[in-house]
């Protein structure tokens, strides 16, 4: 089988801003927990790509990509903010702090 290999040579660029909301909350280990959600993807330079001439378009493929994956993705976020904010720690010192007479 004979096969055509097609390379971009200039790198594919975008601006894109992708708004979400974080419902925070402390679980019953005092622990702080996130729900988010993607609300809204906006494009300020969409992904265009030129391969023998022809422009493409990229925005609707990563678009279906970002929308197939956002689960996984606003998993990420959630895990990633329980771990920046520790929760618990601040808790349990003042909790020290207004025992002290």
């Amino acid at each position: 089988m004979v096969g055509i290999k097609i390379r971009n040579n200039t790198p594919v660029e975008a601006q894109v801003i992708i708004k979400v909301f974080s419902q925070l909350y402390m679980n019953k280990t005092w622990n702080l927990e996130a729900k988010t959600e993607i609300k809204e993807i906006t494009w300020v330079k969409d992904p265009k790509l030129k391969i023998a001439g022809i422009k493409m378009n990229l925005r609707p493929p990563i678009e279906k990509a970002i929308r197939n994956n956002e689960e996984k993705i606003v998993t990420k976020l959630d895990q990633s903010i329980g771990n920046m904010i520790k929760l618990r720690n601040i808790v349990q010192k003042l909790w020290v702090d207004i025992q002290k007479p």
